[in-house]
Parts: C-alpha cells; sequence; structure tokens
C-alpha cells in the first residue's frame, strides 16, 4: 500500500518589515443622492489641517491642501514599522517644542502634524484610500451639515446593520461609529446583548437605551437585553425621558432612587430633581444620575 504524506498547512504568520498604514477620513462620493454635485467628505482644506501655517508657513501647507485628511486614530502596521514611524513623528514633536508655541499642541494638533508629515514625505507611512482598507472612519458622513440627517446614502450597509466597503465586504474595523446615532440601531438591536454588564460608554449607553424604549427609528428586531433587571436608561441628567410606565431617577454607582408611576401614559419626564424642576427628589446629591424607564412587562 502507498501513503500520500499529508502536506502540513502553513500557518499564517504576522507581516514582518516595516509596514506601516494611515486611512484617509470619510471622503464622499458627489454622485450620490444627497449631495449630487456637491464636494462632500473631509479634506486638507479643512481649519484642523491649516492649523499648520502657524508652524510651517503657507507655503508649505498650500502643497497638500486639498488632499484627503488622513485620521491619526487610523494608524495599523507592524511592530518594526509602527515604532520607526513613531520615533520620527516624536523626533519632529520635540523639534518643534524648540522652535515657538504655534508648533506645539494645542496651536499645532497631532492630526495636523501627522498630515503635515506625511503629504511632506517625512514619515516612513503609506496612506490608504477611504473605503479601501481594514479600517474606515465614517463620522464625517453623520455629522455633515449637507442634509439636515447627514450623509446615510454615503455608507452602504448590509442586512445586519454592518458597514460595508468600496468591495461590498464587511469592514474588520469601523472608527467613529458612535457619532452616527440611529444608524447603527439595526447592529445595536442584534448584537448589543452579548455585551452583557459590560461598563460601556454614556453615549454608546443612551442610544442603546433609545433603541430599547421604541425612542429610536424603529426597525423589526427583537430588542436586546441590556440589563439583568427591568430598567433601563432613557435620559441623562438634565434631559428629557421618554416613557409610559414608571421613571425612576438616581445614581447606578450606589444604587439610591426616586421613581414616579406614569400609570401607561407616554410622557416625556425631565430627568431633574425638584429643586431644580424636576419631579424628583435628589437620591443621591452629589452623584452623577440619570434616568430609567421600567420595561413593559
Amino acid at each position: 500500500l502507498c501513503f500520500k504524506k499529508k502536506k502540513k498547512k502553513k500557518k499564517n504568520s504576522p507581516p514582518t518589515g516595516n509596514q506601516t498604514f494611515v486611512y484617509e477620513e470619510y471622503y464622499g462620493d458627489p454622485t450620490r443622492t444627497i449631495a449630487t454635485g456637491k464636494k462632500i467628505g473631509i479634506d486638507t482644506s479643512h481649519w484642523f489641517a491649516k492649523m499648520a501655517t502657524k508652524c510651517y508657513g503657507k507655503d508649505n501647507y498650500e502643497a497638500y491642501k486639498g488632499k484627503p485628511m488622513l485620521c491619526s486614530g487610523q494608524i495599523l502596521g507592524t511592530g518594526t514599522g509602527s515604532v520607526k514611524m513613531l520615533d520620527g513623528y516624536i523626533d519632529e514633536m520635540r523639534a518643534n517644542g524648540k522652535k515657538n508655541p504655534t508648533c506645539v499642541p494645542p496651536e499645532l494638533p497631532d492630526q495636523t502634524l501627522l498630515n503635515y508629515m506625511v503629504y511632506h514625505n517625512q514619515l516612513d507611512i503609506t496612506p490608504v484610500p477611504y473605503g479601501k482598507g481594514a479600517i474606515m472612519t465614517i463620522g464625517g458622513a453623520c455629522t455633515s451639515n449637507t442634509g439636515k440627517k447627514g450623509l446615510r446614502d454615503q455608507l452602504d450597509f448590509d442586512g445586519d446593520g454592518y458597514i460595508l466597503d468600496s468591495r461590498g465586504k464587511r469592514v474588520p474595523v469601523v472608527h467613529q461609529w458612535d457619532r452616527c446615532g440611529n444608524w447603527m440601531e439595526l447592529w445595536i438591536r442584534k448584537f448589543v446583548a452579548s455585551f452583557g454588564e459590560l461598563p460601556l460608554g454614556a453615549r454608546w449607553e443612551r442610544m442603546a437605551s433609545a433603541v430599547n424604549n421604541g425612542i429610536a427609528d424603529s426597525v423589526p428586531v427583537v430588542k436586546a437585553d441590556l440589563s439583568s433587571n427591568n430598567w433601563v436608561e432613557c435620559a441623562a441628567e438634565n434631559e428629557t425621558c421618554k416613557c409610559s410606565t414608571s421613571v425612576r431617577f438616581g445614581s447606578v454607582k450606589i444604587d439610591k432612587w426616586e421613581a414616579v408611576d406614569l400609570s401607561g401614559k407616554q410622557q416625556d419626564v425631565s430627568c431633574l430633581n425638584e429643586n431644580s424642576g424636576g419631579l424628583f427628589k435628589d437620591p443621591a446629591p452629589g452623584k452623577h444620575k440619570i434616568c430609567q424607564c421600567k420595561r413593559s412587562l
């Protein structure tokens, strides 16, 4: 009998060398519906990039004005490549510190410096076009002034609420997704329960609570269970809670609450203590407080 020797599968080894990549911020498609024919997206004409003029002069800034904005929160690379890039970056910051106050933060922010150095070929790093790499920064589309609801048509979603890249593939990493509010509702409804009781950020928690309470745009997906009890956050202190069951006001940290019954009628309840014009006695003076709405059973 003859037996063929099985070939060992090659393990995927991490990339080596000096590879480092920086990703472009949201850079829009002017052919899409909301902003047809208009220049959209974030480029280095933005005032944030223009701050380099104070330190490096107008001519040096004009040399790359209008090119895509590179995001300092989106840098990916090998260990050696990242260290090499950071060494060059830090050396420039140290040199700037010896010049004048316009060459150091906050007059020259980190992202402003990054764009200047990359476009002047002072860093060993490769820019990656928006929508074509492992990371996408989408905040610019969500917070755009073009159209009252932003530029949602500039982003592509699949049936589970994931952001898609220019090839129609799910993006491995989405940066600034939390700026997009209800656009991410489908993803939140389907997958937030998997995070259990983790201490999520306040903005994220408020957005997820709004989804559970039906405040956000409706999506026909089963609501996620965000807590181990029957209460979900509906407003931060000094904001308004929409609820039809009961609302409680208090501190999560020390678990002290004051509650009011709404008798099944949808109401807007001010998340304030009675000294500030609200309905509640202050259960936790000096502590950060929120309002929670009781789930309908």
